[in-house]
C-alpha cells in the first residue's frame, strides 16, 4: 500500500497519507511542501 510520509530536516514525520492519493489530496500535499520549504517527502510502497 504506498504510503508517503513528510519529514521535517531532522528526520521526524511531521504528516503521512496512506493509499492512493486523489487529486485533492494530491493538492494538499504539494501545498504543504511549498509552505514548509523545509520538509521533504518519502514514499514507501
Amino acid at each position: 500500500m504506498p504510503t508517503l510520509l513528510l519529514v521535517d530536516s531532522t528526520g521526524r514525520i511531521v504528516e503521512s497519507f496512506v493509499g492512493k492519493l486523489d487529486s485533492a489530496k494530491e493538492e494538499l500535499v504539494m501545498a504543504t511542501l511549498h509552505s514548509r520549504n523545509h520538509l521533504r517527502a518519502v514514499e514507501e510502497k
